[in-house]
Protein backbone atom coordinates (compact mmCIF):
# COMPACT_ATOMS: atom_id res chain seq x y z
CA UNK A 1 0.00 0.00 0.00
CA UNK A 2 0.89 3.23 -0.85
CA UNK A 3 0.24 6.63 1.27
CA UNK A 4 1.89 9.73 -1.05
CA UNK A 5 -0.47 12.26 -3.33
CA UNK A 6 1.06 13.45 -6.41
CA UNK A 7 -0.79 13.56 -9.37
CA UNK A 8 -2.78 15.24 -11.72
CA UNK A 9 -6.43 15.79 -10.15
CA UNK A 10 -8.71 14.58 -13.14
CA UNK A 11 -7.45 10.96 -12.98
CA UNK A 12 -6.25 10.61 -9.40
CA UNK A 13 -8.76 7.33 -8.30
CA UNK A 14 -10.99 8.92 -4.57
CA UNK A 15 -8.45 6.72 -2.29
CA UNK A 16 -5.26 8.66 -3.42
CA UNK A 17 -7.72 11.94 -2.96
CA UNK A 18 -8.87 10.55 0.39
CA UNK A 19 -5.61 9.18 2.28
CA UNK A 20 -7.26 7.09 4.36
CA UNK A 21 -6.16 3.50 4.14
CA UNK A 22 -3.49 3.75 1.12
CA UNK A 23 -3.62 2.44 -2.56
CA UNK A 24 -2.78 -0.28 -4.63
CA UNK A 25 -2.32 -1.26 -8.27
CA UNK A 26 -6.36 -0.66 -8.45
CA UNK A 27 -5.81 3.13 -8.71
CA UNK A 28 -4.18 2.85 -11.62
CA UNK A 29 -6.80 1.19 -13.44
CA UNK A 30 -9.09 4.20 -12.32
CA UNK A 31 -6.90 6.59 -14.37
CA UNK A 32 -7.05 3.92 -17.20
CA UNK A 33 -11.02 4.65 -16.73
CA UNK A 34 -10.46 8.37 -17.42
CA UNK A 35 -7.81 8.34 -20.29
CA UNK A 36 -10.38 6.37 -22.24
CA UNK A 37 -13.11 9.09 -21.16
CA UNK A 38 -10.41 11.57 -22.48
CA UNK A 39 -9.58 9.59 -25.62
CA UNK A 40 -13.35 9.32 -27.07
CA UNK A 41 -14.22 13.09 -25.77
CA UNK A 42 -10.95 15.04 -25.89
CA UNK A 43 -10.80 16.34 -22.09
CA UNK A 44 -10.96 14.31 -19.04
CA UNK A 45 -13.92 15.24 -16.70
CA UNK A 46 -13.84 17.93 -14.41
CA UNK A 47 -10.58 19.67 -16.53
CA UNK A 48 -12.19 22.94 -16.48
CA UNK A 49 -12.59 23.49 -12.68
CA UNK A 50 -9.40 24.39 -10.43
CA UNK A 51 -7.80 20.93 -8.30
CA UNK A 52 -9.39 21.61 -4.94
CA UNK A 53 -13.30 21.55 -7.31
CA UNK A 54 -11.92 18.28 -8.94
CA UNK A 55 -11.27 16.89 -5.58
CA UNK A 56 -14.58 17.95 -4.59
CA UNK A 57 -16.14 16.40 -7.42
CA UNK A 58 -14.62 13.00 -7.85
CA UNK A 59 -15.47 12.15 -3.94
CA UNK A 60 -18.73 13.41 -4.01
CA UNK A 61 -20.36 12.88 -7.01
CA UNK A 62 -21.17 9.23 -9.18
CA UNK A 63 -18.48 8.36 -11.14
CA UNK A 64 -17.61 10.19 -14.21
CA UNK A 65 -18.78 8.63 -17.77
CA UNK A 66 -18.88 9.39 -21.50
CA UNK A 67 -21.68 11.67 -20.99
CA UNK A 68 -20.23 13.47 -17.88
CA UNK A 69 -19.00 16.28 -19.82
CA UNK A 70 -21.26 16.21 -22.83
CA UNK A 71 -22.32 19.63 -24.03
CA UNK A 72 -25.01 18.34 -25.85
CA UNK A 73 -27.46 15.26 -25.76
CA UNK A 74 -26.68 11.95 -27.21
CA UNK A 75 -23.05 13.98 -28.19
CA UNK A 76 -21.00 10.56 -27.88
CA UNK A 77 -23.70 8.03 -28.61
CA UNK A 78 -21.17 6.90 -31.64
CA UNK A 79 -19.35 4.65 -29.00
CA UNK A 80 -21.37 1.24 -28.09
CA UNK A 81 -22.08 -0.90 -24.88
CA UNK A 82 -18.56 -2.55 -24.63
CA UNK A 83 -16.50 0.33 -24.63
CA UNK A 84 -18.98 2.05 -22.21
CA UNK A 85 -18.78 -0.84 -19.85
CA UNK A 86 -15.10 -1.40 -19.95
CA UNK A 87 -15.06 2.59 -18.24
CA UNK A 88 -17.73 1.35 -15.88
CA UNK A 89 -15.70 -1.06 -14.61
CA UNK A 90 -12.73 0.87 -14.07
CA UNK A 91 -14.53 3.56 -12.11
CA UNK A 92 -15.77 1.71 -9.47
CA UNK A 93 -15.52 4.17 -6.72
CA UNK A 94 -14.31 0.75 -4.52
CA UNK A 95 -11.22 -0.07 -5.44
CA UNK A 96 -11.45 -3.97 -4.73
CA UNK A 97 -14.68 -3.84 -7.50
CA UNK A 98 -12.35 -2.83 -10.57
CA UNK A 99 -10.97 -4.60 -12.43
CA UNK A 100 -7.12 -6.11 -12.06
CA UNK A 101 -4.97 -5.44 -15.27
CA UNK A 102 -5.04 -9.08 -16.41
CA UNK A 103 -8.83 -8.90 -16.29
CA UNK A 104 -8.99 -5.85 -18.01
CA UNK A 105 -7.22 -7.17 -20.92
CA UNK A 106 -9.82 -10.14 -20.95
CA UNK A 107 -12.51 -7.59 -21.46
CA UNK A 108 -14.70 -7.47 -24.99
CA UNK A 109 -13.20 -4.06 -25.57
CA UNK A 110 -9.85 -5.48 -25.98
CA UNK A 111 -10.61 -8.59 -28.34
CA UNK A 112 -9.68 -6.33 -31.84
CA UNK A 113 -6.98 -4.67 -30.27
CA UNK A 114 -3.38 -4.44 -32.42
CA UNK A 115 -0.32 -5.90 -30.76
CA UNK A 116 2.83 -3.92 -30.19
CA UNK A 117 4.59 -4.19 -33.39
CA UNK A 118 1.80 -2.02 -34.76
CA UNK A 119 2.44 0.47 -32.70
CA UNK A 120 5.83 0.99 -32.96
CA UNK A 121 5.47 0.71 -36.72
CA UNK A 122 2.57 3.03 -36.88
CA UNK A 123 2.13 4.98 -34.02
CA UNK A 124 5.90 5.64 -32.88
CA UNK A 125 7.09 6.53 -36.25
CA UNK A 126 4.07 9.41 -36.83
CA UNK A 127 4.05 10.39 -33.59
CA UNK A 128 5.89 14.02 -32.41
CA UNK A 129 9.87 14.18 -31.47
CA UNK A 130 11.23 13.49 -27.88
CA UNK A 131 12.02 17.22 -28.30
CA UNK A 132 8.35 18.34 -29.08
CA UNK A 133 7.44 16.29 -26.04
CA UNK A 134 9.35 17.73 -23.35
CA UNK A 135 8.49 21.14 -25.05
CA UNK A 136 4.58 20.95 -24.74
CA UNK A 137 5.44 19.07 -21.41
CA UNK A 138 6.95 22.51 -20.14
CA UNK A 139 4.36 24.68 -21.29
CA UNK A 140 1.44 22.92 -18.40
CA UNK A 141 -0.61 25.01 -17.08
CA UNK A 142 -0.02 26.28 -13.41
CA UNK A 143 -1.62 23.65 -10.86
CA UNK A 144 -1.94 20.99 -13.28
CA UNK A 145 0.22 18.48 -10.95
CA UNK A 146 0.90 19.10 -6.92
CA UNK A 147 0.31 17.65 -3.59
CA UNK A 148 -2.20 17.96 -1.22
CA UNK A 149 -1.55 17.69 2.81
CA UNK A 150 -3.37 18.96 5.68
CA UNK A 151 -2.67 21.94 7.77
CA UNK A 152 -2.82 22.01 11.59
CA UNK A 153 -6.29 23.69 11.46
CA UNK A 154 -7.11 20.24 9.94
CA UNK A 155 -7.65 22.25 6.63
CA UNK A 156 -6.67 20.58 2.89
CA UNK A 157 -4.20 22.75 1.14
CA UNK A 158 -3.49 22.08 -2.41
CA UNK A 159 0.29 23.08 -3.45
CA UNK A 160 0.92 23.48 -7.05
CA UNK A 161 4.79 22.73 -8.17
CA UNK A 162 4.52 25.99 -9.91
CA UNK A 163 3.56 27.55 -6.72
CA UNK A 164 6.43 26.43 -5.10
CA UNK A 165 8.83 27.67 -7.74
CA UNK A 166 7.65 31.02 -7.75
CA UNK A 167 7.14 30.90 -3.54
CA UNK A 168 10.06 29.11 -1.93
CA UNK A 169 9.26 25.20 -1.34
CA UNK A 170 6.35 23.64 0.89
CA UNK A 171 6.76 21.32 3.51
CA UNK A 172 5.59 18.51 1.16
CA UNK A 173 7.81 19.59 -1.69
CA UNK A 174 10.92 18.81 0.24
CA UNK A 175 10.16 15.63 0.15
CA UNK A 176 9.89 14.82 -3.81
CA UNK A 177 12.99 14.49 -5.64
CA UNK A 178 14.40 16.17 -8.66
CA UNK A 179 13.73 14.46 -11.88
CA UNK A 180 14.56 15.61 -15.48
CA UNK A 181 16.89 17.85 -14.81
CA UNK A 182 19.23 17.63 -18.57
CA UNK A 183 22.38 19.20 -18.98
CA UNK A 184 24.99 19.06 -21.58
CA UNK A 185 27.07 15.80 -21.58
CA UNK A 186 30.55 17.81 -20.79
CA UNK A 187 29.06 19.19 -17.87
CA UNK A 188 30.40 18.70 -14.45
CA UNK A 189 29.38 16.21 -12.54
CA UNK A 190 25.96 17.30 -9.60
CA UNK A 191 26.35 17.29 -6.16
CA UNK A 192 23.37 16.76 -3.81
CA UNK A 193 23.10 16.83 -0.01
CA UNK A 194 19.92 15.14 1.67
CA UNK A 195 18.41 14.76 5.38
CA UNK A 196 16.84 11.57 5.05
CA UNK A 197 18.37 8.83 6.87
CA UNK A 198 18.56 6.83 4.18
CA UNK A 199 20.24 9.07 1.10
CA UNK A 200 18.79 8.82 -2.04
CA UNK A 201 21.13 7.33 -5.02
CA UNK A 202 22.41 10.11 -6.94
CA UNK A 203 22.02 8.65 -10.44
CA UNK A 204 22.89 10.10 -14.01
CA UNK A 205 21.47 9.01 -16.89
CA UNK A 206 23.68 9.35 -19.89
CA UNK A 207 22.52 8.97 -23.68
CA UNK A 208 22.00 10.81 -27.11
CA UNK A 209 18.99 11.93 -27.78
CA UNK A 210 17.02 12.29 -31.38
CA UNK A 211 19.60 14.72 -32.55
CA UNK A 212 22.39 12.91 -31.63
CA UNK A 213 23.20 14.99 -28.95
CA UNK A 214 24.98 13.59 -25.89
CA UNK A 215 22.75 14.61 -22.74
CA UNK A 216 22.98 14.16 -18.98
CA UNK A 217 19.71 13.18 -17.49
CA UNK A 218 20.38 13.61 -13.30
CA UNK A 219 17.84 11.91 -11.13
CA UNK A 220 17.84 10.16 -7.59
CA UNK A 221 16.39 7.22 -6.71
CA UNK A 222 14.55 6.43 -3.21
CA UNK A 223 15.76 3.07 -2.00
CA UNK A 224 12.51 1.34 -0.54
CA UNK A 225 10.20 3.88 -2.18
CA UNK A 226 11.44 4.32 -5.52
CA UNK A 227 11.07 1.21 -8.43
CA UNK A 228 13.13 1.15 -11.75
CA UNK A 229 10.16 0.90 -13.53
CA UNK A 230 8.46 4.11 -12.25
CA UNK A 231 11.67 6.08 -12.65
CA UNK A 232 11.93 4.93 -15.94
CA UNK A 233 8.00 5.27 -16.87
CA UNK A 234 8.56 8.74 -15.59
CA UNK A 235 11.44 9.68 -18.08
CA UNK A 236 9.24 8.00 -20.98
CA UNK A 237 6.20 9.89 -20.26
CA UNK A 238 8.38 13.15 -19.90
CA UNK A 239 9.66 12.44 -23.49
CA UNK A 240 13.20 12.19 -22.32
CA UNK A 241 13.57 8.33 -23.00
CA UNK A 242 11.95 6.42 -26.21
CA UNK A 243 9.65 4.09 -25.17
CA UNK A 244 11.72 1.29 -26.69
CA UNK A 245 14.44 1.75 -24.69
CA UNK A 246 11.89 1.62 -20.93
CA UNK A 247 12.62 -1.93 -20.36
CA UNK A 248 16.17 -1.97 -20.47
CA UNK A 249 16.98 1.09 -18.79
CA UNK A 250 14.35 -0.64 -16.48
CA UNK A 251 16.16 -3.46 -15.87
CA UNK A 252 19.65 -2.37 -16.01
CA UNK A 253 18.89 0.54 -13.39
CA UNK A 254 17.57 -1.96 -10.75
CA UNK A 255 21.43 -4.10 -11.59
CA UNK A 256 23.09 -0.84 -10.79
CA UNK A 257 20.69 0.13 -7.41
CA UNK A 258 21.41 -3.38 -6.32
CA UNK A 259 24.73 -3.29 -6.82
CA UNK A 260 25.75 -0.16 -5.99
CA UNK A 261 27.88 -0.94 -3.29
CA UNK A 262 29.97 -2.42 -5.93
CA UNK A 263 29.32 -0.90 -9.21
CA UNK A 264 29.19 2.31 -10.04
CA UNK A 265 28.65 2.75 -13.91
CA UNK A 266 26.99 0.25 -16.30
CA UNK A 267 26.47 0.79 -20.42
CA UNK A 268 24.22 -0.81 -22.17
CA UNK A 269 22.77 -1.41 -25.64
CA UNK A 270 19.23 0.41 -26.67
CA UNK A 271 16.48 -0.98 -28.48
CA UNK A 272 15.69 2.29 -30.43
CA UNK A 273 17.33 2.38 -33.85
CA UNK A 274 20.51 3.23 -35.24
CA UNK A 275 20.72 5.34 -38.63
CA UNK A 276 22.20 3.42 -41.18
CA UNK A 277 25.04 5.34 -41.58
CA UNK A 278 25.93 4.43 -37.87
CA UNK A 279 27.47 2.20 -36.18
CA UNK A 280 26.83 0.93 -32.31
CA UNK A 281 29.82 1.99 -29.98
CA UNK A 282 29.59 1.51 -26.66
CA UNK A 283 32.50 4.11 -25.87
CA UNK A 284 30.35 7.01 -27.70
CA UNK A 285 27.41 5.77 -26.87
CA UNK A 286 25.67 5.46 -29.99
CA UNK A 287 22.82 3.31 -29.80
CA UNK A 288 24.28 2.63 -25.96
CA UNK A 289 23.37 4.20 -23.05
CA UNK A 290 25.33 4.79 -19.29
CA UNK A 291 23.88 5.06 -16.08
CA UNK A 292 26.12 6.14 -13.14
CA UNK A 293 26.18 6.47 -9.31
CA UNK A 294 27.42 9.98 -8.20
CA UNK A 295 28.35 11.44 -5.35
Amino acid sequence: MRHTFVGTPCWMAPEVMEQDHGYDFKADIWSFGITAIEMATGTAPYHKYPPMKVLMLTLQNDPPNLDTGAEEKDQYKVYGKTFRKMIVDCLQKEPNKRPSASELLKHPFFKKAKDKKYLQQTLVAIGPSLETRVQKASKRQPGASGRLHRKETGEWVWSSEDEAEDGGESDTDTESRPLNIVSAGSDSEHEESSECEIPPVNLVLRMRNSKKELNDIRFEFAVGKDSADGIASELVGAGLVDSRDMAAITNNLQKLVDTRDAVKIVTFPLNSSVNNNETPDDKALIGYAQISITD
